[in-house]
């Protein structure tokens, strides 16, 4: 698995994208850690989108291609992006558990085609509810898309098995992989926005990163990829992201303030106290109340 997060920023002006550099191998259980000098886990379909990924590793890249293929030259929007990403996911998705599960000697269409005459309704039916179960869950693959319409306006959506779409320009940022509850909890606490400049940006978004870290599967090493609409994308490699880690350990991340754990001590002092004269107090009522028999 992984993390990757997207925020808007900047009212609207600039899109800031993060992603560890770690690849879990299908089928192994095993992860490594891609080439940090060239390894973003996403590509650009249009001068003006891109598309990260997390889950399967060897799928989203012909999904990618596909859509990078398929869709026209010149500002695109929303609806376009979408409407040609959900089918090239849907169609790669589908090849490839068609391939697991019905092969050999069908294709998704031939199957729905052919599949009872040549297989008999117990055939068919066990074949198309495996096919069905599995382009539902597994491979599991998301992907995080974003970029500019022609107004110049920026979007987020997400892409999730089976092709299921999900927008997100209300909250004005999102996060997939394992890592994400994490992601999203850290922006939602500091009460991300679309309105925060571009540092104010980078600084959560990457704090949100390094939280998720903890998460299963998502590595320590961090590219960022800024795309803004007048000015175009440029990178901050893995070398300056550790800067900003290294500032964040010593100054930003979480931690309890002595503050906090004196007046917390002192709390439970109290409480305690009070127990202690709740016990006493009944005892000694049930002591009286012996007596009196």
């Amino acid at each position: 698995m992984t993390v990757c997060i997207a925020a808007i920023a900047d009212l609207g002006e600039t899109v800031v994208a993060i992603t560890d550099t770690m690849l879990s191998v299908e089928g192994t259980g095993l992860s490594m850690t891609a080439d940090s000098n060239i390894f973003f886990k996403g590509g650009g379909i249009h001068k003006d989108w891109y598309a990260l990924y997390s889950g399967s590793v060897s799928l989203p890249v012909p999904i990618v291609i596909e859509a990078r293929d398929t869709l026209p030259e010149g500002p695109l929007r929303l609806a376009q992006v979408v409407s040609v990403f959900r089918k090239a996911y849907q169609k790669h998705l589908a090849q490839r558990v068609a391939d697991e599960v019905l092969s050999p000697g069908f294709d998704v269409d031939s199957f729905y085609r052919r599949g009872l005459s040549e297989l008999g309704e117990m055939g068919f039916t066990e074949k198309r509810r495996d096919f069905e179960y599995r382009m539902q869950t597994d491979p599991i693959m998301d992907f995080l898309v974003y970029g500019f319409d022609p107004s110049g306006h920026a979007h987020i959506f997400t892409v999730s098995n089976p092709g299921v779409v999900t927008y997100h320009d209300n909250e004005g940022f999102w996060a997939i992989g394992s890592g994400q509850q994490v992601g999203i909890t850290a922006l939602m606490f500091h009460q991300y926005n679309k309105m925060f400049p571009l540092a104010w940006s980078m600084y959560h978004v990457c704090e949100a990163k390094f939280m998720a870290e903890r998460s299963p599967g998502v590595g320590e090493e961090s590219f960022i990829l800024i795309m803004n609409k007048n000015k175009g994308n440029y990178w901050y490699p893995v070398k300056e992201i550790a800067k900003v880690k290294e500032v964040w350990r010593q100054c930003g991340r979480p931690s309890r303030p002595p503050q906090a754990v004196t007046l917390i001590e002192g709390l439970a002092k109290e409480h305690e106290e009070r127990l202690k004269q709740i016990r006493e107090a009944k005892q000694l009522g049930a002591q009286k109340s012996a007596s009196a028999q």
